[in-house]
């Protein structure tokens, strides 16, 4: 789980610095510049989140099935802050936070990346 939260945290980043790049240095807007970094994003992650963290090779397959769980995960966490609306947008961004990574980490071990 070290290598997986490591991967994520450095694709994070990417998806960050690549979007404020765009945004700032060319004529692209918000959503065409973070749709582009997390299109950068996604890429990196696939690829070392198969290679580095469950030893896979890279597999169209995989990716697609990657792309889902990241879908799935990001719904889900979402919809737990919903449910928790009640509580404040920090408890609420937190509990995405930690919810989404968890998430998505178990179902890509028992899934996507099933062997």
């Amino acid at each position: 789980m070290f290598r997986y939260g490591i991967v994520g945290i450095f694709s994070t980043l990417i998806h960050y610095f690549t979007s404020i790049f765009l945004v700032s240095s060319t004529s692209f807007g918000f959503v065409t510049s973070g749709v582009i970094g997390f299109l950068v994003a996604y890429t990196f992650s696939f690829s070392f989140q198969s290679l580095f963290v469950f030893k896979e090779k890279l597999q169209l397959s995989s990716a697609f099935k990657f792309f889902l769980v990241q879908v799935v995960a990001l719904t889900c966490s979402l919809g737990v802050s919903e449910i928790a609306s009640g509580m404040s947008d920090y408890v609420r961004m937190f509990v995405v936070v930690m919810l989404l990574p968890l998430m998505a980490y178990f179902i890509h071990s028992i899934w996507t990346f099933r062997t």
